[in-house]
């Protein structure tokens, strides 16, 4: 009656702050929190000072530490000087919000300047970061301290180490943190110090290719010719991590010609590597080799050799791998289809790295693939190189191997490749499991084509069949096909879902005459007892929730957990969703099993739009 009585006689501010005081005090805290959230919506800092008290104990509200942050930062907003140094503590303690220390300084502060003596103390303590001696944990206190106080950091901790050997600056420079790696550099930190495996963070960086870390430390005269415990420059490291030259400036930085402990120099190891880029690059630069007396075929020779050794793999096996095609075209082999040790020829040795040129050329010189080659037309056709494929299919063995390949470029929707099959294959070769794969890759005039085959039903690893994904993509016509072969629309997968579901959760593309097939009911659930509608709720897409009401989807429905689909937008706080079904008659007062409503799960997530909602529908029907 008092809470009427403040609201309806139009109070000034100061009594109804006074008469929420009286309410706390006799532990009327709903109405104090309704009459204070009035208050707190003009920006009264005293209304939100308590309020923030009433959410942070739970007191007439869901407790939230979330909520009660907000409405202290509105009090301090406000000019209230103890919510100020509140904020601040808040924000350096990270109770329950994020920590940062940076803006709690400035709340600090400012209730400092108004003549808060314990903001002004525990500013005075922020001020000085608590340095630790642990390696790790005086990382994580440099990333959050400000940048500009890094200069206090003492010179004993400014030497410590990692267990690896790794200075502070090392950290800073792999997170690309350019401002606190320089105020470290200025600190008098080493830029070229080694770990204990003799690598220098340019090494390290160099063999992440990090280029713009090495760029960085370039610029901040890095030695580019300190060598690795092997004696290798990060230009030696750059020329085996790199294809390419992704960072000419090295090439520059004083290591052209320092050989490794091989004797080797970064020029000898672009040529046994079949590195042509840097090739140019170095010799453009005065780059020079170590020959050993030997011409440069002789030395590619022998280096590739002393490679595929290591490997244990014959040179020929070992250079298609890594696409030394120079070196394959000097070559006269009696046959490309050798096999090496593991059963694999030079043509499935290029595909595994990936090799594409090589593998290109090597198929040119083959009249008909392996049984065991066919099978690596999987990789190819994954990679995208569909002209690879192509030139692979023109050379398949027979028909039962060119289905194989057909399922595959079906599966992953290679258009071009099936296209290309389909004139190597007779229909007599289809067969359900090749109407599945249609399906499934979404080649929908080979799935006319084999509608057929829809008997007996084939499913894939998901248990799905070819009218789960025509359902799935809103194909109505392809479904109507498949159904009158038999298969049936409402089969669940592993997951529990229904094509109509996925669909569904899609936004519902293409046909929505999906819904008024025969045996498709717009009610229908998956394995967690949702309706189509509830899952349109769950995917966030209001248009799809518009179309399903407009269908006859049933608003009131519950699924195995007792929420309607109005509980569920309320969960997800979609505002635009909870007004749709409200206009279609959804009832805000329906509860779960857990006997929460919509209402009481928008209260506690604070969503105040859609409480407001719910409370008008609330007055219009009387549901609560």
């Amino acid at each position: 009656a008092a809470l009427m009585l403040a609201l309806s006689t139009g109070l000034a501010a100061a009594d109804r702050l006074s008469e929420a005081r009286k309410l706390i005090l006799r532990k009327q805290y709903g109405q104090a929190v309704e009459l204070l959230t009035q208050e707190a919506r003009q920006g009264q800092p005293e209304a939100c000072w308590m309020l923030s008290a009433l959410y942070r104990k739970g007191q007439g509200v869901a407790r939230s530490p979330g909520q009660a942050f907000h409405y202290l930062r509105c009090a301090a907003e406000g000019g209230k000087v103890t919510a100020m140094r509140g904020v601040g503590l808040a924000l350096l303690a990270g109770d329950g919000i994020r920590k940062n220390v940076v803006e709690a300084r400035q709340w600090l502060e400012r209730a400092a300047r108004a003549g808060d003596t314990v903001a002004a103390e525990r500013l005075a303590s922020v001020d000085q970061p608590d340095w630790p001696d642990d390696y790790s944990a005086l990382v994580k206190v440099l990333k959050a301290t400000p940048a500009e106080q890094i200069s206090t950091l003492p010179p004993e901790r400014r030497k410590k180490v990692s267990r690896a050997g790794e200075s502070l600056l090392w950290p800073f420079v792999r997170e690309h943190d350019w401002v606190r790696a320089g105020q470290l550099l200025g600190l008098g930190l080493e830029i070229d110090r080694s770990r204990q495996d003799g690598r220098t963070l340019l090494h390290d960086r160099v063999l992440a290719s990090d280029w713009e870390a090495v760029r960085w430390l370039l610029r901040h005269h890095a030695r580019a010719a300190r060598p690795d415990a092997q004696g290798n420059t990060a230009l030696h490291l750059a020329v085996m991590q790199s294809k390419t030259v992704e960072l000419p400036e090295l090439i520059s930085a004083g290591a052209l010609n320092v050989a490794n402990r091989a004797g080797e120099t970064p020029l000898d190891v672009a040529v046994a590597a079949n590195r042509a880029s840097w090739i140019k690059a170095l010799r453009q630069a005065g780059g020079q080799r170590r020959k050993n007396g030997l011409n440069e075929a002789q030395y590619a020779e022998k280096a590739l050799a002393d490679q595929a050794r290591q490997a244990g793999l014959p040179a020929l096996h070992y250079a298609a791998q890594t696409g030394a095609l120079a070196w394959l075209k000097r070559q006269s082999p009696k046959s490309w289809q050798d096999k090496d040790p593991k059963g694999m020829t030079p043509l499935m040795r290029a595909i595994e790295g990936e090799q594409w040129q090589t593998a290109s050329w090597l198929t040119q010189h083959l009249t008909t693939l392996q049984l065991d080659e066919v099978r690596w037309i999987d990789k190819v056709l994954a990679a995208g190189e569909i002209p690879l494929a192509k030139q692979m299919i023109a050379r398949l063995p027979d028909e039962r191997a060119a289905l194989h390949v057909l399922e595959l470029a079906l599966k992953l929707r290679a258009e071009a490749v099936y296209a290309a099959l389909m004139k190597q294959i007779s229909l007599q070769g289809a067969s359900p499991r090749l109407l599945l794969a249609a399906a499934r890759g979404h080649a929908w005039e080979a799935v006319r084509q084999w509608v057929r085959y829809a008997q007996p039903v084939q499913f894939d690893a998901q248990h799905r069949h070819a009218l789960w994904y025509a359902l799935a993509a809103g194909k109505r016509d392809i479904s109507e096909l498949l159904m009158e072969a038999g298969q049936r629309p409402l089969v669940r997968d592993l997951f529990g879902e229904t094509g109509l579901h996925a669909w569904v959760q899609q936004g519902m593309p293409g046909d929505n005459g999906l819904l008024h097939l025969p045996g498709v009911s717009v009610d229908g659930v998956n394995a967690g007892g949702q309706t189509l509608l509830m899952t349109a709720v769950l995917a966030h897409h209001p248009d799809a929730v518009k179309r399903l009401l407009e269908a006859g989807a049933d608003v009131h429905a519950r699924d195995d957990q007792g929420n309607t689909a109005l509980i569920l937008a309320a969960r997800e706080q979609r505002v635009d969703i909870v007004r749709l079904l409200l206009n279609a008659g959804a009832k805000p007062g329906q509860r779960n099993r857990n006997k929460h409503s919509a209402l009481n799960i928008a209260e506690q997530l604070g969503n105040e739009e859609i409480v407001r909602l719910l409370r008008e529908a609330d007055k219009k029907g009387g549901w609560f």
